[in-house]
């Protein structure tokens, strides 16, 4: 035998335990289900590090607790007024907001199944390039890879 045995759990059952450890500071890897930050993280296929920073600033890629309830890996696009805006790289419109502590993790790496590892705020500048590029990279990549 190997050593490693890969378990599948639902992410509903996996969060709770992640969050505890994130809470006590032990950092946690966890699988990435959705398109919404395409292309840079592939739901189903790629993994991200998730640990708890002292401090989060715009460009940073988070876990977090919506004010509408739901957990999202997303971007930080905006501080102010108390809040935080969220929005996934994929996303070509909408944004999501949550509270300073709704921010549970901060992604350190984005790791893929080759083993290479991508810093999430290298590609921070995405969300710069103007709007009709980024339609039409993402068009192409669900067309190539049925995303």
């Amino acid at each position: 035998m190997s050593g490693i045995t890969k378990l599948t759990v639902p992410l509903e059952t996996l969060l709770p335990s992640a969050l505890e450890f994130l809470k006590e500071g032990t950092p946690v890897i966890l699988p990435v289900k959705g398109n919404s930050m395409l292309p840079f993280i592939i739901g189903g296929r790629d993994n991200v590090l998730i640990s708890r920073q002292q401090s989060i600033r715009e460009g940073d890629v988070v876990l977090a607790h919506t004010t509408a309830g739901s957990y999202v890996i997303h971007r930080i696009i905006g501080m102010g007024d108390g809040r935080i805006t969220l929005k996934g790289d994929g996303n070509l419109k909408g944004t999501e907001t949550c509270l300073p502590e709704g921010i549970l993790g901060t992604v350190l790496e984005i790791q893929k199944p080759s083993g290479r590892k991508l810093d999430p705020v290298s590609v921070k500048g995405w969300q710069k390039l103007p709007l009709i590029l980024r339609r039409i990279v993402i068009a192409v990549y669900r067309r190539l890879f049925g995303q």
